[in-house]
């Protein structure tokens, strides 16, 4: 009983100093994990561009509905756009 109780106490110790040293060098630790992910980031492959699909017709003809309506000077019922 007195080894489980050594042990117990044993072990929060430990891990009160684990906390405390942590808390100690956590700047130089960020900074030195900021500086590895950053590395990581810039090693990968990067986009170099997209793909922009074209208006489909109904597009294309709803805003010309409204582009027209505007220069009217008019609102542009839902009806017109559907």
């Amino acid at each position: 009983m007195i080894l489980f109780a050594l042990g117990i106490i044993v072990g929060l110790l430990i891990s009160i100093l684990i906390m405390a040293i942590l808390s100690y060098f956590k700047k130089p630790i960020e900074r030195n994990l900021k500086f590895v992910s950053d590395r990581l980031e810039n090693a990968g492959p990067r986009p170099r561009g997209m793909i922009i699909e074209p208006d489909s017709d109904a597009d294309e003809v709803r805003n010309q509905v409204i582009k027209n309506n505007r220069k009217l000077g008019k609102d542009t019922p839902i009806s017109e756009l559907q």
